[in-house]
């Protein structure tokens, strides 16, 4: 299966914040490589993966209070 990469904005402030959604997506799905960028106005979260969609991770960070949306590129 070939790895996709899916990019968001998000609501993340601090880097307690990328620990909690790394630990989250390590639980749940085969992530290839993450990374979260605090430094940027947008908090961008990439994702690479071959096995989750655009949708459950946006409710997956929902359920630790983390608003995302799917970057418009």
């Amino acid at each position: 299966m070939e790895n996709k990469i899916l990019i968001f904005t998000t609501s993340a402030k601090k880097r307690s914040d990328a620990i909690r959604i790394e630990k989250l997506l390590d639980k749940k799905y085969n992530i290839c490589s993450f990374s979260l960028d605090l430094d940027d106005w947008e908090k961008i979260l990439r994702i690479e993966c071959n096995n989750a969609s655009e949708s459950e991770i946006i409710s997956l960070l929902k359920t630790i209070n983390i608003s995302a949306a799917v970057l418009n590129h």
